[in-house]
């Protein structure tokens, strides 16, 4: 992956107001659809936004996934979102090119399955100006992950007005022992989408429900496509 972001800043003494800016005492703040994270009155620093809508088959991971990146605990999560729900991460990063401090506000998107089939509003609501399509399967799943293809080529025939990014999200990588997929298989699958590939695990580890280390890596990965994709964008017009 060519990295346009310094992935080991987040790590450094330069970050910390801007780390600390997400949390309340120890834990992970939980932002408003139209909160910031508060900063020190010296800390001049934009937001970007991007909408990102977590697709798959029921079960496959996606709600895990937005309570994880959230800080949420993400034990006695139901199977099925009943409807929408939106999450909010703001994620400060260091470009590599300027040394510019941004914050990523990563509005993801999550629809239950059973939601987007039976109203019709609820897919195109998803979709519309959508920045990033992260397509979620579970390792301990294999059908999960033979209704990716289908599942894009229908969101691809919907009309939208941006090309978004798409990512394969290959989540609960602790079951990656058992799966019987084969990491030839996702990348062959991804490179036919022109889609790039993620893992994540969501389950605790030590008895902290909020893993921030594995949370950054994550994180990290994410916003570095979302940059290279927009760059790329303008590279083109």
């Amino acid at each position: 992956m060519n990295r346009v972001i310094d992935f080991d800043w987040i790590k450094t003494k330069g970050s910390e107001d801007y780390v600390s800016a997400l949390f309340n005492k120890g834990r992970r703040k939980q932002f408003g659809l139209l909160e910031k994270p508060s900063l020190p009155p010296d800390k001049n620093v934009n937001f970007v936004k991007y909408k990102i809508f977590l697709c798959g088959k029921s079960g496959s991971g996606k709600s895990s996934t937005l309570c994880n990146l959230l800080g949420q605990s993400t034990s006695g999560i139901s199977a099925h979102t009943p409807g929408i729900e939106v999450g909010l991460v703001h994620w400060p990063v260091r470009l590599l090119a300027t040394g510019q401090i941004l914050y990523f506000s990563l509005y993801f998107w999550d629809a239950g399955d059973h939601a987007c089939k039976t109203f019709e509003h609820v897919l195109p609501a998803c979709i519309e100006n959508v920045d990033c399509l992260m397509l979620t399967f579970s390792f301990s799943d294999r059908q999960s992950f033979n209704e990716i293809t289908p599942t894009c080529n229908q969101l691809a025939s919907m009309n939208q007005k941006k090309e978004p990014l798409k990512v394969i999200l290959g989540a609960k990588t602790d079951q990656y022992i058992h799966s019987d997929l084969s990491d030839k298989e996702i990348h062959d699958v991804a490179e036919q989408m022109q889609a790039s590939v993620l893992r994540i695990s969501n389950v605790k580890k030590d008895g902290n429900d909020d893993k921030f280390e594995d949370t950054s890596r994550f994180l990290n990965s994410l916003c570095n496509l979302l940059w290279l994709r927009d760059q790329n964008m303008v590279n083109r017009q």
